[in-house]
């Protein structure tokens, strides 16, 4: 019994520091700038599609720990790559998705997380790309 007692106060140890953790914005949990892929789902990235010649529509989705600033300068970042830095015409939205996450074990959680992103239209100055 003494050693389930232990247990139970190391997990409960664990939890409080994790919450304890300064999660703040745009730190070291926030997203990196990188493409969006089957792995990294959890943390984001930039996702494009060439619709004409020039033109790209390019979403970047920042996690929980991404501010709206720094998920549009990526996005934005990702518009200068793809019209390699001759200029572009941007139209663009912000929004937030909802995300819920439930943890059951011993411990429940229920938390839900807004994720910025930021949808648009980049249009790059010269066609020939």
């Amino acid at each position: 019994m003494m050693k389930k007692h232990n247990l139970y106060l190391l997990v409960f140890s664990l939890i409080g520091t994790g919450c304890a953790m300064n999660l703040e914005i745009d730190g070291p949990y926030g997203t990196p700038y990188q493409e969006n892929r089957a792995l990294n789902m959890i943390s984001g990235g930039y996702e494009e599609e060439q619709i004409d010649k020039g033109v790209y529509k390019i979403r970047y989705l920042g996690n929980a720990f991404t501010s709206p600033e720094k998920t549009l300068s990526f996005w934005r970042k990702r518009a200068s790559e793809l019209c390699q830095a001759k200029g572009y015409e941007e139209n663009f939205e912000h929004s937030k998705i909802t995300k819920s996450a439930t943890y059951v074990g011993t411990i429940y959680f229920d938390s839900t997380f807004e994720w910025p992103q930021v949808v648009g239209i980049a249009k790059c100055n010269s066609t020939n790309s």
